[in-house]
């Protein structure tokens, strides 16, 4: 089995964009969330 590494700011990350992939949030709810522009999302 392999195993993936990642930091705590990555691991928020993958969940933020699961969210947005689930249509659970938008691009720019994300953003506030990860505290980035909405253009780091495109």
């Amino acid at each position: 089995m392999e195993y993936i590494t990642m930091n705590c700011k990555e691991r928020e990350q993958a969940k933020v964009f699961a969210q947005i992939k689930e249509g659970l949030i938008t691009k720019t709810e994300a953003a506030a969330q990860l505290r980035c522009s909405v253009g780091f999302l495109k």
